[in-house]
């Protein structure tokens, strides 16, 4: 089945220039023949995750495409399409890390590319706070630290998130905290110029900078953040 729009038009015939309408796969849509699409959990903007069933396991997933939600030309569409792929690279390398989502499958299908992800059962931090109010301190340190040592690790080995946020913190139904989106994420590149990807509220001084200077800290920053 050929994945479609809601509008019933093959994904294909996209416009790019996508500013006031988004669009979404049908429900039913079968993705590089393996993954029947149920329906839309989450959008960012850069990408909108879709809940679906593997076929062959018959697992459900977490499908996350690359469907930037402003007025791209070619050229940027396209380097928007290879940092979206690059984050399913980044998060294979490290999948075997607790408090990380585990990533299984990237393919590139009609003009846009895909991540199949392990589908966490739960609510973003920001979302649970909204519902239920604060975190007693201890409680939410305990959480968190997994995702900290795994941090450690990935700073370790010269990577940053750069979007430590409420909303790419889910709580899973165990009660177990995972670290989101690396999107953002990069290479630490000491003296390079940078593309200016920050959360309001959640990002450093130097992260608003093109030739700010990012490490650890700036994550460090955000998780501090995200504490408050």
């Amino acid at each position: 089945q050929k994945a479609q729009n809601v509008d019933n038009e093959p994904i294909s015939d996209r416009i790019i220039t996508m500013i006031k309408k988004k669009y979404y796969l049908k429900k039913d849509t079968v993705l590089d023949e393996r993954y029947l699409i149920d329906e839309a959990i989450g959008e960012g903007g850069f990408g909108i995750t879709y809940l679906a069933t593997d076929i062959e396991s018959g697992l459900y997933v977490a499908v996350k495409e690359y469907a930037p939600d402003k007025s791209f030309d070619e050229e940027e569409f396209e380097k928007g399409l290879n940092r979206f792929i690059k984050e399913a690279d980044v998060l294979k390398e490290y999948s075997y890390l607790d408090g990380i989502v585990r990533v299984w499958d990237c393919f590139k299908a009609e003009n846009t590319a895909y991540i199949v992800m392990d589908y966490i059962d739960g609510i973003t931090l920001k979302k649970y706070v909204a519902l239920h109010g604060r975190f007693d301190y201890d409680e939410l340190l305990e959480m968190m630290l997994p995702v900290m040592k795994s941090l450690v690790t990935l700073h370790r080995h010269g990577l940053i998130h750069r979007d430590i946020s409420p909303d790419n913190l889910m709580i899973g139904m165990d009660n177990n905290l995972y670290l989101i989106d690396f999107g953002a994420a990069s290479r630490i590149k000491p003296d390079k110029t940078t593309t200016v990807l920050l959360k309001a509220g959640y990002a450093p001084p130097e992260q608003y900078l093109h030739d700010g200077e990012l490490g650890a800290w700036t994550d460090v920053y955000g998780l501090c953040a995200v504490i408050y």
